[in-house]
């Protein structure tokens, strides 16, 4: 049987990556930015589209 090879961690800090960490969407400006952006624009196509019903209506 072969034996396994483990994998060996250098302690050199050029080999090491560094572990990114997870941001919330709304902790970022863009995040804040482009949920602001979906909420408007969902809210204005509400309002567009009721008004166009009402004109249809009518």
């Amino acid at each position: 049987m072969a034996k396994s090879k483990k994998p060996t961690v250098s302690k050199n800090k050029e080999n090491q990556v560094e572990e990114k960490v997870y941001k919330s969407p709304t902790e970022t400006w863009w995040g804040k930015t482009i949920i602001w952006l979906l909420i408007i624009g969902t809210i204005a196509l509400i309002f567009v589209s009721a008004i166009i019903a009402l004109i249809n209506a009518i």
